[in-house]
C-alpha cells in the first residue's frame, strides 16, 4: 500500500465486527498484540486497475512501526487470508510477496489441517 493514501478519503470502519475479532486473534497468534490497527473501507470506485477502470478490489496496509499503529484498506470483508497476509507483512516488513504467501500458506495450512484432524476425530 502506497504512503500517499490519504486516509480521510475513506471511512474508518468503527463498528465492531466478527473481522475485528479476527484482527485480534491473528495479532496475538502472530505475537503483534502491541500493534493498534485501524481499518478503513475504500469504495471500489476508487480503485483503478492497470487499465485505468475503476472498480477494483483491494486489501491493503500502511503500517507505522515506530508508532505500532497501523491502517488496514479494504474494499470487501475481511477473510482469516487477507488478515494473516498483512499481518505477515506488519511482523516481516522486510519480506516480499512471495516469501509472505509463502508464510501465509504455512500458518492456514497448519491451522486448516488442526481443524480438520479435530472434527475427523469427533465424527
Amino acid at each position: 500500500m502506497h504512503e500517499f493514501l490519504e486516509k480521510s478519503l475513506f471511512q474508518e470502519v468503527t463498528e465492531h465486527s466478527s473481522f475485528d475479532l479476527k484482527i485480534s486473534k491473528w495479532k496475538a497468534s502472530l505475537g503483534i498484540p502491541h500493534y493498534t490497527i485501524k481499518t478503513y473501507h475504500v469504495p471500489t470506485a476508487m480503485v483503478t486497475e492497470v487499465n485505468f477502470e475503476t472498480g477494483g478490489e483491494i486489501v491493503g496496509i500502511t503500517p507505522n512501526h515506530t508508532e505500532l499503529f497501523v491502517s488496514l484498506f479494504h474494499t470487501r470483508p475481511l477473510e482469516d487470508d487477507d488478515i494473516v497476509h498483512e499481518l505477515l507483512h506488519v511482523k516481516y516488513p522486510d519480506l516480499g510477496e512471495d516469501e509472505i504467501n509463502i508464510k501465509m500458506d504455512e500458518i492456514l495450512g497448519s491451522k486448516i489441517n488442526k481443524q480438520f484432524k479435530s472434527t475427523k476425530k469427533s465424527t
